[in-house]
């Protein structure tokens, strides 16, 4: 099982920023995120700022952070915002092939449900399931 990739827009970064900082900052925030250098981007530079975006959870030091990260290197960012439990557990365990495709299927539903504004929702593993992404 291959790790997803989010299709994301510019609309997504201004709802999030939107929804993680408030309206009042929303333009003050896309506006560092444009600080991101797009010379050599391997990633959308889209999903390279929402990965920031969800890095910083609404904190603007953190934003600062996840932003420097990036500027470095967008891999970093993406794999810690999109593939969390892949990171720290399967990336560096490979005895662990056998869970690999629940902990990719789990880090995408812990992203989807970020992206959507819906944290605070407790799946039930049926409900789950019915979740697909292209």
């Amino acid at each position: 099982m291959d790790q997803p990739v989010p299709k994301v827009t510019k609309a997504d970064v201004s709802r999030i920023a939107k929804r993680d900082f408030g309206p009042t900052e929303e333009g003050g925030v896309v506006e560092l995120l444009s600080e991101i250098p797009l010379h050599g981007f391997r990633h959308d530079p889209y999903r390279v700022q929402l990965a920031v975006l969800k890095l910083a959870e609404g904190n603007k030091d953190r934003l600062r952070e996840a932003i420097m990260t990036a500027s470095i290197d967008e891999r970093d960012v993406i794999a810690f915002a999109e593939y969390p439990r892949y990171t720290k557990q399967i990336s560096t365990d490979v005895s662990d092939v056998n869970i690999r495709p629940e902990v990719i299927r789990e880090d995408w539903r812990q992203y989807a449900t970020w992206l959507d504004g819906l944290a605070s929702i407790k799946w039930t593993p049926s409900q789950a399931a019915l979740i697909s992404f292209s």
